[in-house]
């Protein structure tokens, strides 16, 4: 993969940091939305639920290309070894802490929710840690997943792999971009590796092989980091992408939305059928809300300012802490009675507030920053002085 690496574009910095703020309104919704969920009502309230639907549509796959986008911008420029070892810093260690920390916090609070099946919370926390598998990671999956895929894209820039995938990467591309029918094709192919790729999944059981550490979102979001290299790939395919109609992007962002609500609400999703169903829509819906997303966020992030920084630099902190305060302001509001559209609202503002101040706290703190961010060095700060940085190289989530 040759091509010059585009300038760094600052609005998606703040785009990807406010998809991973966002998992604090998305897992507050799923808490009192009565879906099956680690707390949750016992009421359903179909507004959370059809408003979690539509977050989970796109937010990761747009995280997914986002990721993918600055992957390929930074391995160029710094070379495989060095940027896979940086990746393994950034992204190991806060997720180490994460299943050494925070996993642990939320098991217990499960357990209070649940009663623990008749044992202490205790025990069931210890069950926990016998047996490795996605409670050890809970919301820290995406870094498996990063990890992963950076592993695989580190192989492919390795000498002499990197001049053949290059090579095969601007004929397909070239091809696709010159294709009249070429978008419709490639959200085709992406729908073509989810579906065959969640079949060879569970037709071998990798699931159990991986004993659950590694989810099925490793098939599901591969095209959207896909997505994320080929616009990286040269800068005309980010223009392209950035001109899509909006129009055509709304009706078909709309049209597939209603459908995964309307799944949901009808409890549906689960069924065989419509597995099938939205293993092909999956793609598609992520990546026209992702280019719709793109837009917003050149408008909204359109300038740098401290805000922003500080939403930047705070965003992977905030999404390391914000689901143990979720899960433990849900089981507060839920075991008092609270109504679950008011509880929803205090656990969002609760969280991002409490979150929040844990980040300026762990900003003060060279070890505490370092554990969280696999980087000693401070960020932006509102409270602690601390001033903007020149160069981001973010996980993200």
């Amino acid at each position: 993969m040759t091509a010059a690496s585009p300038p760094r574009l600052h609005y998606l910095d703040g785009l990807r940091a406010s998809l991973m703020v966002l998992g604090i309104p998305y897992h507050s919704a799923l808490a009192f939305s009565g879906l099956p969920w680690l707390v949750g009502a016992d009421a359903p309230s179909p507004l959370l639920i059809a408003f979690a639907e539509f977050l989970h549509i796109w937010r990761m796959p747009t995280f997914f290309i986002v990721a993918g986008f600055f992957a390929l911008m930074v391995v160029r420029r710094r070379g495989p070894r060095r940027w896979y070892a940086g990746r393994l810093q950034r992204l190991g260690i806060p997720l180490l802490f994460g299943i050494a920390v925070l996993s642990p916090i939320q098991w217990a609070i499960i357990a209070a929710s649940r009663g623990a099946g008749g044992r202490s919370i205790w025990d069931f926390m210890v069950a926990q840690w016998s047996h490795p598998g996605s409670y050890w990671t809970m919301h820290l999956w995406f870094l498996v997943v990063l990890l992963l895929y950076s592993g695989v894209l580190a192989l492919l820039f390795v000498p002499p792999i990197r001049r053949h995938v290059a090579r095969a990467t601007a004929t397909i591309t070239g091809r696709l971009a010159g294709w009249r029918f070429g978008l419709l094709a490639y959200l085709a192919a992406s729908s073509a590796i989810v579906v065959l790729g969640l079949a060879v999944w569970t037709a071998g059981g990798i699931a159990g092989l991986l004993s659950n550490l590694v989810s099925r979102n490793l098939v599901i979001y591969a095209p959207a980091f896909l997505t994320g290299l080929v616009l990286a790939f040269r800068p005309a395919y980010l223009e392209r992408f950035m001109r899509l109609g909006r129009t055509p992007l709304l009706v078909l962002g709309l049209v597939t939305a209603a459908y995964f609500i309307g799944m949901a609400l009808a409890g549906a999703s689960d069924a065989p059928a419509a597995l099938v169903t939205q293993a092909v829509l999956w793609p598609v819906a992520g990546l026209v809300w992702a280019a719709l997303a793109f837009k917003v966020a050149t408008r909204v992030f359109r300038e740098r300012s401290r805000i922003v920084d500080w939403l930047v630099d705070s965003s992977l902190v905030v999404y390391l802490v914000h689901q143990p305060l979720v899960l433990g302001f849900a089981l507060l509001f839920i075991g008092a009675g609270v109504p679950s559209l008011v509880g929803f609202v205090l656990t969002v503002i609760l969280t991002a507030l409490v979150a929040g101040i844990v980040y300026e706290l762990v900003n003060c703190v060279s070890v505490l920053r370092f554990l969280m961010t696999g980087s000693a060095a401070p960020g932006t700060g509102l409270l602690s002085g601390a001033g903007p940085i020149s160069s981001r190289v973010r996980p993200g989530p």
